[in-house]
């Protein structure tokens, strides 16, 4: 176990291990001067020791206790030019420049990029949660005074006893001895029975008390409970647009005027070389202003002035005013900056950091509608920002193209080739975590560059490397990265489908990528690639191989392995196959033979497509990765053919890895059931006996071994050939017979996907096996996890469509997705020739064609003259053109050539507008002003203008941002560290377990960074464990850390978002906080209401647990509604005979039986015993239970009197749901509503007095049932 210490800096102390380095620490402290105080130039200090910051702590002080204490001193350190402009940089965030914009402090495309909305909630929750700890103390109180007393009690009651005792043996002792023994017998017999435990009554316990506080102070909110406006609408709430949309926090002003590079900067050589390193102007609140010069030594005002240079130090006073810290320097020079901040924070404490931190390693979530602001007051003047532009690298005068310039690649294969395991080969953790960390920030700081460059191109400011070439063909290079369209520029891909072959490998190439880089192959080197969409153009962006540009002077390629020029020549460098093998191994790839145009083959152990370049810095590298699967062969000889109207637009179908894997695996299974049924038979030839016997230790080793050299001799000999669309006419005749075979093993795959993995699918959302996909995202996600392509949802909605009303939900949302897909191709079509200017206008009038045609059903396009004449032959008549026939004609096409689905002439009128918008919006970044959009034209005037009479105007869209696919690199040691917790506590190994998973959370971060969509990942997955182990208020705290770093960063109503939320409000509730999991509960319904389709079967799942809250807190006539919403919507989603609606008939008996209409829950109960009895018959255990609450039921509503007096008797307790997504490929961990068809135990013995009491026939603990989700049982 890890060594606890503490290191202490003024009052900050923080927990580390001894596998953390001192850099650990030092970044620590330079996170934590973001809210207290700027730290930059500083080293540690130990025992008056300065410490190597990458040295593990361990080695310094290795015999240190645990739970110990060391403490680190900072010491200054000399500054450099990036160091001062690091501290300046820090002290101007910290005064307040840019600080709290949000969109401003990271995503640079991007307006109101990572806000939270959950943020503005907490305050509710933490409130609401304030007001249960203080019912719980009065709970305690109360205890603690009847304790008092019953002790007291108990004490006089005890010497009353005695006294008795002693008068009744002076009385027996005058007796006679056999009339002492009788009494004394008796009174013996009495006694025992007034001590026996079935007639005392039980003893209050605290939690009794606290119990009773608390259901008090929930009986204060039932009639204005968080959701009492819902329940108005239930079945038919959807929340306004613009409710989505948090308000925009205004941010304070900063604590000086102006604090920006001087004008007399660079400093002059003959001052360079004595320390200057740079000048700084000042003008604080008070007025003044100031002269500051940075040097190694610190900061101190200067003798400068605005027409006088003279840096040397200023005496104010008789006072030199210099520190090593600009922060202290500033508040020395103006009092106002400390009262100022104090302000600022007493009026941002209730604020949570992670809603404003800054991410290191992440992209913030774009969200796709915005809140309109003031363009007056959004900007403040500050010239230091525009100096952030001129001098974002060097203060010196050096030309921009060169002066920014990196040299990516060698920063990113150095970093890779840093050490994994020590000198002895064992695997070290904390050089692991140094490793990850540095391959996810270069990963992170290249995409981020790529994305900026990628912009300039497309807005015309980059220079093309070959401007004559046509527009597809052109690549540039800016700031060391190398650019180029995703477009077939140069005819690579005429026969594969020109364009959209070439977009389409741009695609899968990122994939490629993520792939081996993920493999982390030593000695093969992966290039650094983000891809780009932006404005209907695709950009390729990567990370120049050495040398590639070099001109050079013989026939040497430094193509060494793989095709050139399209099959012209294929070649194999033999000190590239061991390394390629490692990919073939992987994916199981055989070696093959390929051949060139001229019939002459090679052997290869990967996809010719894939190719091995010799840098000029010796390293090996590979490219071109679209392939590294083989292609989905049946797919492209059904579907792909130029010659065809509907043909699928390319032939660059490939397999996904998921799915090879799993046809690989699913013959090995096959393999090992044979081999076991021979076992089997085995044995029982030897002796007749077919009993399973105990082997002994030989015997097992011998079958272990046989094991391994099946599995062995299985990986070796099951392989496919990558290459099996090669031109069957260029194979010599001898090879065309193996050629077939290998062909004929591709299309079993592709067999394996559509006949085994898709039903799959299917038939485990329909058992409940996995939930339904809520929306686009996540549809992706599933399909992807299992191995399924995207265009296959044609498939999968033609068995979507067989299964019938049960999957009607799932089909809807398939259609729905197809749809949204194809608007994206569509309007990438129109719009990718366009100059950067026109794009937003066509655009708003694709989607006044698209969504407003009840509002116009002949919408014009709004363009300004001047804009057309700037571009005469930019193709605006077609523009002109485009109308409401015209748009769904183009998207009816792209559906049935991309995914096989044809759509009824009435899909418009079926389509669920708002969630398309949404989804439509963010596969194209677009970010549109929030308001309440009339598509159903209920309003006369939408946008304020009623002659316009469109749905959008050209002011509604905001912005696009750039939407982009980079190359990343997962931790390994972070996911292991989480699953060995989670194993360890699953085992009983409770401590150990918890020990692992913060651990985990501390290599998350420390990896990631906290703004991260992996680390807000891992605080839910830790918080339901924690869940699970009964520690709810641990739970709730990492939850909601999870959440808010979940809405920064994959956005407030993405479905991951979603279901922490919900898992969240859980946690509260059995927290006893049950008013802020109502309230969490409605902001969850909110936005999944307006995401996604109304007849979701998950909200079967959410009203459930929000009736079983109302229930707990005796809300009765709201539990009611909610209960009868459940079997509302689950009649409509599953019909009117199925399980799911037994269910809820048998549980909304209780509410009722609580409102006294007894009657009403007969009936009810009497519809439940019904349903069962026909679907599972009278012998049924859920039958058998409805049937005898059905007769109590009756008999109790005889007898009104009796239940009355019972009812204060009873509490109340209900299991709620948990919800989770589906994490691996084949998980049974998420059940649906639709999984229940028995309930835990059954209801047969139980009496009529136990009949308020009962909540889906079980009295099994949360914690066991949690771990099956969306369970109604």
């Amino acid at each position: 176990m890890a060594a606890q210490k503490s290191d202490e800096i003024g009052s900050n102390r923080r927990q580390i291990s001894k596998n953390d380095t001192f850099n650990d620490v030092k970044q620590f402290l330079l996170e934590l001067g973001i809210s207290q105080q700027p730290l930059t130039c500083f080293g540690l200090v130990l025992d008056n020791q300065r410490v190597d910051l990458f040295t593990p702590i361990a080695e310094i002080v290795p015999d240190v206790e645990d739970e110990a204490e060391i403490k680190l001193t900072i010491a200054p350190e000399a500054y450099t030019e990036s160091e001062a402009r690091f501290q300046v940089v820090q002290v101007r965030d910290y005064l307040g420049f840019n600080s709290g914009s949000v969109g401003n402090s990271n995503n640079f495309t991007s307006v109101q990029a990572g806000i939270s909305t959950f943020s503005s909630l907490e305050s509710s929750l933490v409130s609401a949660a304030n007001d249960v700890k203080k019912a719980a103390a009065e709970g305690e109180v109360e205890f603690a005074k009847y304790e008092k007393e019953r002790i007291k009690k108990e004490a006089e009651e005890e010497k009353e006893k005695e006294k008795k005792m002693k008068e009744d043996e002076k009385k027996a002792q005058k007796e006679e001895k056999d009339e002492a023994k009788d009494e004394e017998k008796t009174e013996s017999e009495e006694t025992k029975k007034e001590d026996s435990p079935a007639e005392q009554p039980k003893t209050p316990t605290v939690n009794d008390f606290i119990n009773l506080k608390v259901g008090q102070l929930h009986q204060q909110h039932i009639e204005n409970h968080p959701l009492i406006d819902v329940e108005k609408n239930l079945g038919s709430w959807i929340p306004a647009l613009t409710e989505l949309v948090p308000s925009i926090r205004k941010d304070p002003s900063p604590a000086v005027r102006s604090l920006q590079l001087s004008q007399w900067n660079p400093p002059p050589p003959q001052l360079k070389i004595k320390g200057d390193l740079l000048y700084l102007h000042l003008v604080t609140l008070e007025g003044k202003t100031f002269h500051i010069t940075a040097t190694i030594y610190g900061f101190h005002v200067s003798n400068s002035s605005t027409d006088r240079f003279d840096p040397s130090p200023k005496k104010i006073n008789g006072k030199f005013y210099k520190n090593t810290s600009l922060l202290e320097l500033l508040k020395s020079l103006s009092p106002a900056i400390a009262t100022h901040l104090k302000s600022v924070a007493e009026s941002t404490k209730d604020i949570s950091l992670l809603s404003i931190a800054r991410p290191t390693n992440s992209f913030l979530a774009n969200p796709w509608q915005v809140r309109p602001t003031d363009l007056s007051t959004w900007n403040t003047a500050d010239l230091g920002r525009t100096q952030e532009l001129l001098n974002s690298n060097t203060l010196d005068n050096a030309d921009a193209s060169t002066a920014t310039a990196r040299d990516w690649n060698e920063d990113f294969q150095s970093t890779r080739e840093l050490p994994k395991v020590d000198e002895e080969g064992n695997s070290n953790m904390q050089e692991r975590v140094l490793r990850e960390r540095l391959l996810n920030k270069l990963s992170f700081d290249f995409a981020e560059a790529a994305v900026k460059g990628a912009i300039s191109i497309v807005n015309g400011d980059l220079v093309a490397l070959n401007p004559n070439e046509k527009t597809e063909a052109q690549i540039f290079l800016n700031n060391g990265i190398f650019y180029s369209f995703g477009a077939d520029g140069v005819g690579t891909f005429g026969e594969q489908g020109g364009n959209d072959g070439a977009r389409a490998a741009a695609g899968k190439d990122i994939a490629g990528v993520n792939y081996i880089t993920q493999l982390d192959i030593d000695g093969l080197s992966p290039l650094c690639t983000t891809l780009i969409d932006y404005c209907g153009r695709r950009i390729v962006a990567q990370a120049p191989v050495p040398g590639i540009f070099r001109e050079t002077t013989d026939d040497k390629n430094q193509i060494v392995y793989g095709s050139i020029d399209n099959g012209e020549k294929i070649v194999n460098d033999e000190s590239f196959v061991p390394l390629m093998e490692k990919i073939a191994d992987a994916c199981h790839i055989s070696s093959h033979k390929v051949f060139d145009n001229e019939g002459n083959a090679t052997e290869l152990v990967t996809s010719s497509e894939l190719k091995g370049l010799l840098g000029t810095d010796g390293r090996k590298y590979v490219l071109d990765l679209f392939r590294v699967t083989p292609p989905d062969l049946t797919f492209i000889e059904n579907h792909f053919n130029p010659e065809k109207e509907d043909s699928y637009p390319h032939s660059l179908s490939v397999l996904r890895i998921e799915a090879v894997d799993e046809w690989w695996k699913s013959g090995l299974r096959a393999k090992f059931v044979e081999l076991e049924a021979s076992r089997k038979k085995k044995n029982e030839t030897a002796d007749g006996d077919s009993s399973e016997k105990e082997l002994s230790e030989e015997e097992l080793k011998a079958q272990r071994e046989e094991d391994e050299k099946i599995v062995s001799e299985y990986s070796k000999n099951v392989r496919f050939n990558p290459d099996v669309l090669q031109d069957i006419s260029k194979i010599p005749a001898q090879h065309v017979e193996e050629f077939k075979k290998d062909q004929d093993q591709v299309r079993a795959i592709s067999k394996h996907l559509t006949e085994v993995i898709i039903p799959k699918l299917i038939s485990d959302i329909s058992g409940g096996v996995i939930s339904t996909p809520v929306v686009g995202s996540q549809i992706t996600s599933t399909l992807h996890k299992r191995g399924i392509n995207m265009r296959y949802l044609g498939l999968l909605h033609s068995l979507a469509e067989k299964e019938g009303k049960p999957l009607e939900t799932f089909r809807k949302l398939l259609e729905q997705e197809a749809i949204s897909r194809s608007i994206k191709h569509s309007v990438n079509s129109l719009i990718s020739s366009l100059p950067a200017p026109l794009v937003p206008a066509a655009i708003v009038h694709y989607f006044n064609c698209l969504l407003g045609f009840k509002v116009n059903s002949s919408p014009a396009i709004d363009l300004d003259d001047s804009l057309i004449a700037l571009y005469p032959s930019a193709g605006i008549e077609a523009l002109k053109t485009l109308d409401v026939a015209a748009v769904r004609s183009q998207i009816v096409e792209q559906v049935r050539k991309r995914f096989q689905i044809s759509l009824p002439e009435t899909w418009i009128d079926n389509l669920y507008l708002r969630s398309v918008f949404r989804e439509a919006s963010i596969k194209l970044g677009l970010q549109w002003a929030s308001k309440n959009y009339d598509f159903d034209n209920k309003n006369v005037a939408v946008n304020g203008s009623a002659s316009s009479r469109n749905l959008l105007s050209n002011a509604d869209l905001v912005n696009i941002v750039p939407v982009l696919k980079h190359s990343t690199f997962k931790s390994l040691i972070a996911e292991e560290a989480l699953e060995s917790g989670r194993q360890s506590v699953y085992r009983d190994e409770t401590d150990i377990g918890k020990e692992l998973l913060g651990e985990s959370l501390s290599i998350h971060e420390q990896v990631y960074g906290v703004i991260h969509p992996d680390v807000a990942r891992a605080y839910s997955q830790v918080a339901l464990v924690y869940h699970e182990l009964g520690e709810d208020d641990i739970a709730v705290e990492l939850s909601r850390k999870a959440i808010i770093i979940a809405e920064r960063t994959l956005g407030a109503d993405s479905a991951e978002t979603l279901f922490m939320c919900l898992n969240l409000a859980l946690f509260e509730h059995t927290n006893k906080n049950t008013i802020g999991a109502l309230h969490i509960a409605r902001h969850a319904l909110k936005y999944w209401n307006a995401v996604t389709v109304p007849e979701h079967p998950d909200n079967i799942t959410t009203m459930n647990n929000v009736a079983t809250m109302l229930l707990n807190m005796k809300a009765f006539d709201s539990s009611l509604k909610w209960y009868q919403a459940c079997i509302d919507l689950s009649t409509k989603i599953y019909g009117e005979e199925s399980s799911i609606v037994a269910q809820f008939y048998f549980h909304i008996s209780q509410p009722q039986v609580y409102l006294k209409k007894f009657k009403t829950a007969v009936n009810s109960m009497r519809k439940s015993h019904e349903i069962f009895n026909k679907i599972y018959g009278p012998d049924n255990a859920n039958t058998k239970d409805s049937k005898q609450w059905l007769d109590q039921l009756v008999q109790a509503a005889v007898n009104e009197a009796k239940i009355q007096k019972m009812l204060p008797q009873f509490q109340p307790h209900r299991e709620l749901n948990v919800i989770r997504e589906e994490t691996k490929p084949v998980s049974t961990d998420n059940t649906t509503t639709k999984t229940s068809s028995k309930k835990k135990g059954t209801l047969g013995n139980k009496s009529i007095d136990e009949l308020l009491t009962y909540i889906n026939g079980s009295s099994s603990k949360g914690k066991k049932n949690s771990k099956k989700a969306k369970s109604t049982n």
